[in-house]
Order: C-alpha cells, then structure tokens, then sequence
C-alpha cells in the first residue's frame, strides 16, 4: 500500500487511534492524504460556530413568508453556510419584520420573546450587520475554492496551490488593516482580523499533510524540474529516499536510477 484516503471521521483520520495510524504503524509509506474539501469545510468550522437562533422560529419565519429563500444552518454541507448568509444580508428587512409579526400572534410565549428580542435588538446593531457582510465575503472564498477542489481532474499539486492563493488572500487581508483606536478599527481588529488569523491559523494546520507532501513529493510536479540546480536535485532525491525506503533495500536502487 502507498497511499490512502478517508472522509476525516476521527475512526478513521485520527492520528493516535485511527484507521490511517494504525497502517501507518504498519507501513509507515501508506500516506493518508485527506479530503482537501472536507478540511475546508472543518476550517470554517474553526473559525466559528454560527449561532442559529432557534429552529422554532426558523420554521416560524418560513411559515409566514413564503418568498423568503432562507437555508438551514448545516454542520455538514458547509456552503449552505454562504446560502443562509447571503439569505439573511439580501432579506434583512422581510426577516425582522417576520419576526416582529412572530412575536405578536405566536401561541408560544418563548417564541414570541425571543423573536421579538433578535428583531429589535440584535437585527439593528451594528456588530450583527457588519459581522453578516463579513461572514458572508469569507465564506464565499472558501466557497469558490471547495468547488475548484471538487473538479474531476483535481490533483495534488493545483489543490496546493488553491490552498495558498486562498491563504495569500487572507494574508493580504490581515496586513492591510492598521491598527488604532477608532471604533470601527477596534471593530476590525478585534472580529475582523481575528477571523482571519483563526482562517490562517486553520488552513497551516488543517492542509499541514498537504504541506508535507509539497515538500516530499514537490520534485516530481514538473514545473518544479525546470532550471532546478543539481544540489537541489540531489537533496530532493535524497529526501524522497528517506521516505519511501522501509524494509527494503532496492528503493535506493530506483533513486539511484532517477538521479542518474
């Protein structure tokens, strides 16, 4: 076995008890090579737990307007995440005023409550509004990444770079803001800029197999072979060697080869 691949189930992926650690213990050349989209999909994870304000008054607010084209909240398909913010910053008016209308006939008095609570103090705050066109810019990133990773004739070497340009954006992002003690900075630095730290912090870790491999196999993605020096070459191979050899003796004779 050179290689294998799972759907990131801790039973599976987990690097102490999974399936991949336990071949790895075996065969130490079995790389496990995750999911990229299901990395993305954990790494907006990490940057935040949504909140959704209760599913009762989600179905409440689908009941009353019809037109509205809200999604669910999903922790497995993570772009309805960009759906069900995009639903809330184009809808903002037709949602408060559907929560307002829940708040004055509904039966349940917690429904009614909190329904009139999201409408008039959250719905209006300046941190809700901001936060929505924020979430919404981020996720849509990741978004068009996860569906650049989903082509059928994705490989390894476009994934890593689709990982560092969306890294680079958020780079960017994070140097370009100043710090001072204006509001809206302080707004920036203290959510903004600490959403996008939490997003780079997320993909270094997340795709850190991605970079490993990068760095192990990187020698063979044939734009890396043009106008590489001899000793870079050499240290490659050498590199290589050392992790593929295990047991055996004739992989340094296939090196051998490649080198000369």
């Amino acid at each position: 076995m050179r290689g294998q691949g799972y759907d990131d189930g801790a039973n599976m992926e987990g690097i102490n008890n999974g399936v991949q650690s336990r071949y790895l213990k075996e065969n130490p050349r079995a790389f496990y090579t995750p999911c990229g989209c299901h990395l993305l999909n954990l790494t907006l994870c990490d940057m935040a737990n949504s909140c959704v304000k209760g599913n009762n008054i989600f179905e409440q607010i689908q009941q009353n307007i019809k037109d509205l084209t809200l999604k669910p909240l999903s922790q497995t398909r993570w772009v309805r995440h960009v759906e069900y913010l995009n639903g809330i910053k184009t809808q903002l008016f037709d949602i408060r005023e559907t929560l307002l209308e829940v708040g004055e006939k509904d039966n349940d008095p917690a429904i009614a409550s909190e329904a009139n609570s999201i409408a008039d103090q959250e719905l209006g705050e300046f941190d809700f509004l901001a936060s929505i066109v924020i979430w919404y810019q981020v996720s849509n990133e990741v978004n068009i990444v996860s569906k650049n990773l989903q082509s059928k004739d994705m490989h390894i070497e476009i994934a890593i770079k689709e990982i560092n340009s969306l890294k680079k954006r958020f780079d960017e992002s994070s140097s370009s803001q100043e710090v001072s003690f204006t509001p809206e900075e302080a707004f920036r630095v203290n959510y903004f800029l600490y959403i996008v730290d939490k997003t780079i912090l997320s993909l270094e870790t997340r795709f850190y197999p991605f970079t490993t491999y990068e760095k192990l196999f990187g020698l063979l993605f044939l734009h890396n072979l043009r106008g590489v020096e001899d000793k870079d070459l050499k240290s490659s191979c050498d590199s290589m060697e050392n992790a593929l050899r295990y047991k055996e003796y004739w992989i340094s004779v296939v090196m051998s080869i490649i080198w000369s």
